[in-house]
């Protein structure tokens, strides 16, 4: 009977330290969630004139109407209005990155500069056609992210931040499928994780 007791009370004290420690790991994951939901409220601030939050998409279409040439990527063909209004728009981003960033040092954020290309025609379907869709929607949001850092907009100067450069091609969940004129734009994405300790 003592040898009973002995072993119920061994179970007892492993079932408490495993809860214990379970609900140590429950905290800090809500601690962390709220976190992540702080700085995406902090984020949605950016809704506004050079960034329109797609709540379909969790993501951000910049505001700036872009209308790149057919088959082009040179941010120097743009209007002169148009490139202010990304110049604009990539100021807003880089102070409100670096505000969140200076709040929360602990948390890693990445920002995914997306290009897009318009469908014309058939052509988008076919193999080449989809290539050199994904070419020049990547090739327009490196000119982008490149007349950022030509302005002194480099994010790369955060260390708990990253830029990915991508580029969707005649696909991609932020087109707008009812005029293919307007797909000749960017998004951006902000992404953050917190680190496993807070």
């Amino acid at each position: 009977m003592t040898s009973l007791f002995f072993v119920m009370l061994v179970l007892y004290v492993l079932t408490v330290a495993i809860l214990k420690s379970k609900e140590e790991g429950y905290i800090n994951d809500a601690l962390k969630y709220q976190k992540i939901q702080t700085i995406e409220r902090a984020l949605q601030e950016l809704n506004g004139t050079y960034f329109r939050y797609d709540e379909n998409n969790k993501r951000f279409r910049l505001g700036v109407d872009v209308n790149f040439k057919p088959n082009r990527a040179d941010m120097s063909e743009l209007d002169a209005r148009t490139r202010n209004g990304l110049l604009e728009a990539g100021k807003v981003l880089f102070r409100k990155i670096k505000n969140v960033a200076k709040e929360n040092p602990d948390v890693s954020y990445m920002v995914v500069v997306e290009g897009n290309a318009q469908r014309a025609n058939d052509n988008w379907q076919s193999s080449f056609g989809r290539q050199n869709g994904y070419e020049l929607s990547y090739r327009r949001a490196l000119a982008l992210v490149d007349f950022w850092k030509q302005n002194g907009i480099n994010f790369d100067q955060f260390k708990n931040c990253e830029v990915l450069i991508v580029g969707s091609g005649h696909f991609g969940k932020s087109r707008d499928p009812r005029n293919e004129n307007a797909n000749r734009r960017f998004t951006i994405q902000i992404t953050s994780k917190v680190g496993k300790s807070l």
